[in-house]
């Protein structure tokens, strides 16, 4: 699996990468510290799989994730640290795979959330990508 991490913090794109590089299903994870890096490399490249950060200045998520669903549809895991208000739910009325909460850097949480990671990405792996352009 190919993966786009894309996030405008470099400490979270970096750990995201990370913890998918130590995924046996991912084979390659390049990242994008902003929304126009992200399309720049989605026209030029083919993934499996988008991990997208909802608030980045200049282009948002919101508007990455549009792009995605409306000329290149491929699941996309929205990670951030809204999760729980209006931003997960506007992320996957707009066509998102799931959201997945940012690390905490509390003792043991890095462990469950790398745990979700693998969840999801195994999840990503059966997807019929040809249904998602039927959207």
């Amino acid at each position: 699996m190919r993966v786009l991490v894309v996030d405008d913090s470099a400490t979270h794109r970096l750990l995201l990468a990370s913890a998918l590089r130590d995924r046996p299903e991912t084979r390659e994870v390049e990242t994008a510290a902003s929304g126009e890096e992200a399309l720049r490399r989605l026209v030029a490249t083919t993934f499996d799989l988008v991990c997208l950060d909802i608030e980045m200045p200049g282009m948002d998520g919101f508007a990455v994730l549009r792009w995605i669903m409306a000329r290149r549809p491929i699941p996309v895991l929205v990670v951030s640290d809204r999760r729980h208000d209006r931003t997960a739910l506007t992320a996957l009325e707009l066509g998102a795979f799931e959201v997945l909460g940012k690390p905490s850097p509390r003792a043991g949480s890095l462990v469950d959330w790398k745990k979700q990671l693998a969840d999801i990405v195994r999840e990503v792996s059966s997807i019929r990508v040809d249904l998602l352009a039927e959207r």
